[in-house]
């Protein structure tokens, strides 16, 4: 008669693209899936622009003066060309170089090469 040892359960994480999990000390392992959908990524990077954004839309003003940079605009277009149901570029305003732009629009408050007022209508349901 054989008899076989269980293996213990071990601890640690793992970690994979767009998932955490864990191992806890029973044995039990926890998978958690990172929201990754386009309204997701849309809401990350019109946060990492400027943190007022949401909230001004959770207010009830959609069209918003913004200011990007170059490749924040390039990121947003890629997401529009995925599904522009959720923003739409209305117009562009003028271009900076080499300044801050502190009068009040949305946008970096700090010294950038190049950025660009934009126009955009953004529609609520990216909202949480």
């Amino acid at each position: 008669m054989t008899t076989s040892t269980p293996p213990t359960a071990a601890t640690g994480s793992i970690t994979t693209t767009g998932q955490s999990s864990g191992i806890d000390n029973t044995g039990n392992m926890t998978i958690y899936q990172e929201d990754r959908s386009l309204k997701r990524q849309l809401r990350d990077l019109l946060n990492s622009i400027d943190g007022r954004i949401i909230p001004n839309v959770e207010s009830g003003q959609v069209q918003l003066k913004v200011s990007m940079q170059p490749f924040e605009e390039e990121r947003l277009q890629s997401l529009i060309a995925r599904d522009g149901s959720y923003v739409t570029i209305l117009g562009y305003g003028r271009r900076f170089i080499d300044s801050t732009l502190m009068n009040g629009t949305l946008g970096p408050q700090f010294p950038v090469h190049e950025q660009r007022e934009m126009i955009l209508d953004i529609n609520r349901p990216i909202l949480p």
